[in-house]
């Protein structure tokens, strides 16, 4: 994404619109005690090495004793084109369970971001109005992302990534966050 990237006013007026009728409670930030974890991230084209690093992170809070619930959003507009997920605790959704403002529609999808979880964790490197949806509409008592300009209202740790952001050192950065917040 391009550092001059400016997010529009009017998608992000109604964003925040619609986040203002959202009621959520904060909770205590701290990673010994939270028990559910909620990922969600785009799911770029032939990237298997996205997939390897997520699963790592998947399988290092599973052995941590945590739950983990994955949001994957897949590019295109065919929902006839998505996966069946092997695991329960994986949805995958595409380009058409969203409207033209990056807000969700799909009931399924609505559903699982509104679960009671501890952390929202969004694994996508770009700006996204989806990831900012998503947050506002995730009951999660704390909501984690990559560093935006815009990011602040809407996540309460962001993981500030050096100028070529890479999922491998995002990945380590939020691990190191989860030491500090214990």
């Amino acid at each position: 994404m391009s550092e001059n990237f400016k997010p529009s006013k009017l998608v992000m007026a109604y964003l925040n619109m619609k986040a203002k009728g959202i009621k959520r409670v904060k909770g205590n930030i701290n990673f010994r005690f939270a028990k559910n974890f909620l990922l969600v991230y785009h799911l770029n084209e032939n990237d298997s090495n996205q997939l390897f690093e997520i699963q790592n992170l998947t399988e290092y809070l599973e052995q941590n004793g945590k739950t983990v619930i994955s949001v994957v959003i897949y590019p295109g507009k065919d929902t006839k084109n998505i996966p069946v997920p092997a695991d329960r605790n994986r949805w995958n959704f595409c380009l058409a369970d969203f409207n033209r403002f990056g807000y969700p529609k799909a009931d399924g999808l609505l559903r699982v971001l509104k679960q009671q979880t501890d952390f929202f964790i969004n694994l996508d490197l770009d700006f996204s109005y989806k990831s900012i949806a998503m947050a506002n509409l995730s009951s999660a008592y704390a909501k984690v992302s990559n560093f935006h300009d815009n990011y602040p209202a809407f996540f309460d740790i962001l993981l500030k990534q050096p100028e070529t952001p890479n999922l491998n050192q995002y990945l380590c950065d939020l691990k190191d966050c989860f030491k500090h917040i214990q």
